[in-house]
């Protein structure tokens, strides 16, 4: 599988894979990682889950469907793609919910759900199957802007539209949305053929205005010929693509990627502004279909976990004009998440506002960040292959992951994470017990925090911890919990367990 190479640091961690489907259908669940120690193949071959009970606890799974290898890297399309830790702690992305009318809950339990290995139920003595909802996650956003230099913007003004994708980048840096406020961009041209004008994702806003500055010096000096590549622009733009012809996934740090994992959300948008059809095909209708598709978010759309729809790439089609509308391609209108016509009015384009604002809805259709979980267990085998099956115990709308664990990924001299962990072991929860992303929260999101030690079979008390606090105030509770009172700049919270040899983690407080 080919690693996420460059990205923002707090996703730069293993990788895995799965697939999903429910109404006592089963789904297929491939490992795939970035090491030689945590991975291995996958399957397409659907096996029936087994499920007891009807508990009324159902899931939705939050990770990203990999729809074609080619572009994932993975090794078969239809892939879900989730997390599998180094020492294989496997860790599923869920939003729980109510089976019976699909919506979100919060009171489910590590017990509403099991996982088999070769049809046998984990034991909670050795695998240690926690659920939790995570919090202090972080959401990052990428954007590729694509303009068309090509014959068919000769009405346009491209000045004017240069102008106003400046006015653009200028509002969204404003914006009080976080994750608008912080993007990175791209900047792309095509005619005959797409060129990449930074180099890689920026937010410096004197390298895009300079970037923005070359469309129309490009423009101008038809630096790309007359010629039309809207296929080969989207496909280009969004990267990642890897086969007999094309490598796009080592062209640099351009590639649209989504990425929803327990350590944050990164997700990929494109704005293309063109007028006109497709006139190089170099690359097909087909190919401009699993670009835009070739990673998708699932959201239950009726009664059923069986009907899903498929959330694919954003794309956001301005289809340019002057005084009157420009020429729309149907092709890439049908894929589009909004297609807007653009005119001239009083000698300016004005989308500034409306892009925006299309990016937070395309956004919040996607993710919801206040109701992520995370399923975990340690997968204990060491030798040979296994299939392993992660269900909701409810016998209404249960949804089940499939997978196939390839035995050459297995190091069988590898310990349990009870025996390979030292620090690890030690986590920081919320105040409820809820996992904190990138061990990393702001202080106006919890202030009280509780002590846990994992995947061991010991159980330790108040007395077996020691917290202590720097940059700020606080108490430790009576029921071993640490309450923080005052934050000054950024806090550094330490727990420590005295019992299990002094092992020690810490979690960062902003303020």
């Amino acid at each position: 599988m080919r690693a996420y190479q460059k990205l923002l640091p707090s996703l730069l961690l293993p990788l895995i894979v799965l697939v999903g489907c429910g109404g006592g259908r089963s789904v297929d669940e491939g490992f795939d990682s970035e090491s030689d120690t945590t991975g291995g193949g996958s399957t397409t071959t659907p096996t029936t889950p087994t499920t007891s009970g009807a508990n009324g606890v159902s899931y939705l799974p939050l990770m990203v469907y990999e729809t074609y290898q080619e572009y994932s890297g993975l090794s078969a399309d239809g892939l879900f793609r989730s997390d599998f830790d180094d020492v294989y702690i496997k860790t599923y992305l869920i939003n729980p919910i109510n089976s019976a009318n699909l919506q979100s809950i919060a009171t489910a339990q590590t017990s509403d759900y099991k996982v088999t290995v070769d049809d046998i139920e984990i034991s909670p003595s050795e695998s240690f199957p926690i659920l939790q909802k995570v919090i202090g996650v972080p959401a990052y956003l990428r954007t590729a802007l694509v303009f068309d230099i090509s014959g068919s913007m000769e009405d346009a003004s491209v000045q004017q539209l240069v102008n106003e994708a400046k006015d653009y980048i200028t509002l969204a840096q404003a914006s009080a949305d976080p994750v608008i406020a912080s993007q990175q961009y791209t900047v792309w041209v095509f005619a005959d053929e797409p060129e990449e004008l930074t180099a890689g994702f920026t937010a410096d806003i004197a390298t895009l205005d300079a970037a923005l500055d070359e469309v129309l010096t490009q423009y101008n000096s038809v630096a790309h010929g007359y010629g039309t590549s809207i296929h080969g622009a989207v496909v280009q733009s969004i990267g990642s693509l890897v086969n007999a012809d094309y490598d796009f996934a080592s062209d640099g740090d351009n590639d649209l990627l989504d990425i929803a994992r327990k350590e944050g959300v990164l997700l990929g948008q494109l704005a293309i502004f063109s007028s006109g059809s497709e006139t190089v095909l170099e690359f097909d209708v087909e190919a401009l279909t699993k670009a835009i598709q070739s990673q998708a978010f699932v959201k239950y759309t009726g009664a059923s976990t069986s009907s899903t729809e498929f959330l694919y790439k954003p794309v956001f089609y301005y289809v340019v004009g002057d005084t009157s509308i420009g020429e729309t391609y149907r092709n890439l209108s049908n894929l589009a998440e909004q297609t807007i016509n653009i005119t001239l009015v009083g000698g300016e384009y004005n989308f500034a506002n409306g892009l925006v604002q299309n990016q937070i809805a395309a956004i919040e259709r996607r993710v919801d960040i206040d109701n992520q979980y995370i399923y975990r267990f340690a997968f204990i085998p060491r030798i040979g292959d296994h299939t392993t099956i992660f269900t909701s115990s409810s016998t209404q709308n249960s949804y089940s992951l499939t997978g196939q664990l390839d035995g050459d990924f297995l190091d069988p001299n590898r310990g349990t994470p009870g025996e390979e962990l030292t620090n690890e072991l030690i986590e920081i929860a919320g105040p409820n017990g809820e996992y904190i992303a990138n061990a990393t929260i702001s202080f106006s999101e919890a202030q009280t925090f509780r002590p846990a030690t994992r995947w061991v079979v010991g159980s330790y008390g108040p007395s077996d911890y020691t917290w202590s606090l720097t940059n700020g105030t606080g108490t430790t509770n009576a029921d071993g919990s640490y309450t923080v009172t005052s934050v000054t700049g950024t806090a550094v919270l330490r727990l420590t367990n005295d019992t299990i040899g002094g092992y020690t983690t810490t979690l960062t407080i902003n303020n």
